[in-house]
């Protein structure tokens, strides 16, 4: 499966409610870049919870922590793509905090969507829309 193209996202921006539900389950639901944008909105709702809970300041989640630069060359697979980053974050965990590894891991995510060409932020607002036309919690207890 390829990425959506922008006719299909182009349409996804102009339509809503159960048209919307239907068309991002057929085109988009389950692609890589659907997955990315999932794991990302996760990763900042943790994020938001921990802000709320004062498990770490607004001032914290400012720093920029700059990212460790991994070069994607030739025919790699998206598993070779992801192996550092997961790499990274754990390193991070273990080092230093959560924070620090949770916006690696984000700004990593972001870093390979451009060099694959993935417009994760437009992602992000079309799967946070198709979750708009879900129930809250969709049958999960968390």
């Amino acid at each position: 499966m390829g990425e959506a193209d922008h006719d299909t996202i182009d349409t996804l921006q102009r339509i809503a409610g159960a048209p919307y539900a239907q068309e991002f389950l057929r085109e988009v639901k389950d692609r890589v870049e659907d997955e990315i944008a999932d794991a990302v909105i996760r990763m900042l709702d943790l994020l938001g919870w921990m802000t709320k809970d004062r498990a770490l300041s607004e001032k914290e989640v400012e720093i920029d922590l700059g990212v460790s630069a991994f070069y994607i060359a030739g025919e790699m697979t998206l598993a070779d793509a992801l192996w550092p980053i997961l790499q990274e974050a754990c390193c991070h965990c273990d080092m230093y905090a959560h924070r620090t590894a949770i916006l690696y891991s984000i700004k990593s995510l972001e870093l390979l969507c451009n060099r694959l060409g993935i417009d994760l932020m437009t992602h992000i607002e079309l799967k946070l829309k198709y979750n708009d036309t879900r129930p809250a919690l969709h049958g999960k207890k968390y």
